[in-house]
């Protein structure tokens, strides 16, 4: 599973960042679980459940990493 850092971005930044991941995989017609590491709870935990939600994408808080969302991108 890839994992990308979101720590020291600013919100239009991740929400970007989310947004080409999503076109990748679509575009690409395939589908790809990615670890967002946004520490815990938080503006950008919150900013990826949203963004993640409001596409119907599968996404969840690992319980053994609270600090990041795993997110299928499909």
């Amino acid at each position: 599973m890839r994992e990308i850092d979101l720590h020291r971005m600013r919100q239009a930044e991740a929400e970007e960042l989310f947004h080409r991941l999503l076109n990748e995989t679509r575009l690409g017609s395939r589908s790809e679980e990615i670890c967002l590491i946004t520490g815990r709870g938080g503006v950008l935990q919150t900013l990826v459940l949203k963004l993640a939600r409001a596409q119907e994408l599968h996404c969840y808080i690992p319980m053994s990493n609270p600090g990041c969302v795993v997110v299928e991108f499909e």
